[in-house]
């Protein structure tokens, strides 16, 4: 009877238990909030400039899927994220976008709340933005067990292009029918690496349709392809609302600091309001040695470069053609890097004119303390913004080869609004000054 009982004693002291046990909670550095991914799944993803060559396939449609009906195939889900959420700064799916409304979403609900709060913390705005990504079921031509993997990717990074070639495809091109299993298309992607301040990653560059070696087996690959819809991991709505309040009381304590420092600051300037709604007016973001600007040359293309020297009124620049050129200052336009951090809401004007307001920015020193490896998402903020500014004025990104052309479009849309409110305010100051 003493044996038995120290053997159950030893039994409950084993490092084996422990080890069981950790390995069934653990959930590491990088936990994966956004998706329930089966045990053993494999990942797809762009690693490297090397040419891909992939071939996506359907899978039965469940529930809730935004593009095609319950039962059909089809051969994507498209889900939206909030970014930087509670302690860990992770990332969660929005039940509210995703579910296109259905559902409410405590995350959108406090990002409502924050823009109508003249003092709210507009970075804490911008962090906790959408995202919109999709899931694909993918047979990597570069791995030798043709096995089906999941690819997670942001819309902006190579939905877009894919949308945009099926739309423009002649009748005889069918690439609508690229994921069917009988006579489906290989994807040849090109890719490249995209450098935005001090992140690297791929996007997808170019994407080529090619006819398929041999066809696939439906029923065979129907039981092998992921239901994508399943896939996702939406939380309710109580438990999302416990993972952002973690968010907002550290939040709470920063905002009380600052709003601390600020009052103390106004009673010793003794700035009256004129002088608040004016702070800052003038104080733009300036090009100097080694910024990355962009312009146009004498054929209208847009041309980017980096400042190697300024003298006068010219800068001369190394284009990423690796040519020198002497270009007046005042036709550049800092670029990607330099990507005004006074660029708001309203459309390009300082944080100083608008002091409180949502002035949602596009710089990009954030991007240098992104951990997560396997997300892409600094470049679709980026990219997501400058497609949102386009259509604030009514311009079609599309039109545009490059985001970065999209982006001079914009800046030039915005500088004109922003010369004109800084014409009208100083002729208020004159009529002031007058009476």
């Amino acid at each position: 009877m003493v044996k038995k009982r120290k053997k159950e004693k030893r039994k409950e002291r084993s490092s084996a238990v422990n080890a069981r046990k950790r390995a069934e909670e653990h959930k590491g550095m990088y936990e994966n909030t956004k998706l329930n991914l089966p045990e053993g799944v494999k990942m797809f993803s762009l690693d490297s400039e090397k040419t891909k060559r992939i071939d996506i396939l359907n899978f039965e449609v469940g529930k809730d899927n935004p593009y095609a009906d319950e039962g059909t195939l089809h051969y994507e889900r498209t889900f939206f994220v909030h970014r930087n959420i509670g302690a860990d700064q992770l990332s969660f799916v929005c039940p509210r976008k995703t579910s296109g409304g259905k559902d409410p979403c405590p995350i959108c609900e406090f990002i409502t709340k924050l823009r109508q709060d003249e003092d709210a913390d507009v970075q804490l705005i911008k962090d906790m933005g959408l995202s919109e990504r999709q899931l694909f079921n993918v047979i990597d031509h570069s791995e030798k067990d043709a096995e089906v993997r999941i690819w997670d990717m942001s819309f902006f990074l190579f939905g877009k292009r894919l949308d945009k070639q099926i739309k423009e495809e002649d009748d005889d091109d069918n690439f609508s029918s690229f994921a069917e299993f009988e006579n489906g298309l290989t994807l040849k992607l090109g890719v490249e690496e995209v450098n935005l301040g001090r992140t690297t990653f791929y996007a997808v560059s170019t994407i080529n349709f090619k006819e398929r070696k041999e066809d696939y087996d439906e029923e065979e690959m129907l039981e092998q392809v992921y239901n994508l819809d399943e896939l996702l991991n939406i939380l309710d709505y109580d438990e999302l609302n416990d993972i952002l309040l973690q968010t907002t009381e550290d939040e709470d304590e920063k905002s009380g600091k600052k709003k601390k420092k600020k009052k103390d600051e106004d009673e010793d300037n003794g700035e009256d309001e004129d002088n608040r709604e004016d702070e800052g007016e003038d104080e733009e973001a300036t090009i100097e040695v080694d910024s990355e600007v962009m312009f146009e040359d004498d054929e209208g293309d847009s041309v980017t470069g980096v400042v190697k020297s300024i003298r006068g009124k010219k800068a001369t620049i190394i284009t990423d053609d690796d040519e020198k050129v002497k270009i007046n200052l005042d036709d550049l336009t800092l670029t990607s890097e330099d990507f005004d951090e006074d660029f708001d809401e309203d459309g390009g004007e300082d944080e100083g004119e608008n002091e409180g307001e949502d002035a949602e920015t596009n710089g990009t020193e954030e991007l240098a303390e992104l951990t997560k490896k396997d997300d892409n998402e600094d470049f679709e903020e980026y990219s997501g913004e400058i497609t949102e500014r386009c259509e604030e004025e009514h311009i079609d990104p599309d039109d545009f080869d490059t985001w970065k052309e999209a982006e001079l479009a914009v800046r030039k849309a915005t500088s004109k609004k922003k010369s004109k409110k800084k014409t009208s305010k100083k002729s208020k100051k004159k009529g002031k000054s007058k009476k």
